[in-house]
């Protein structure tokens, strides 16, 4: 083989990476389980904070009241 196939070779491997790590990245969560399951790697049923409950549950947001001033209009 010459150098220009290996090129190409390389850059389809390179791309066909992508193409999967992408996908997978932005499957549905539903999607993923079960590919994962089929492969015999099932994923964690949650992530991120406080999915382990160590932390607690996050604190809430304070509640903030939102004033509505009509104008009058200026026909009347």
């Amino acid at each position: 083989m010459d150098s220009l196939n290996w090129q190409v070779l390389v850059t389809a491997l390179i791309v066909a990476v992508c193409v999967a790590y992408a996908g997978w990245s932005l499957a549905p969560a539903a999607l993923r389980r079960r590919i994962a399951a089929r492969l015999g790697r099932p994923l964690p049923a949650a992530g991120g904070c406080a999915s382990c409950g160590e932390c607690g549950a996050p604190p809430k947001p304070p509640v903030q009241v939102i004033k509505v001033w009509r104008r009058p209009r200026a026909d009347s």
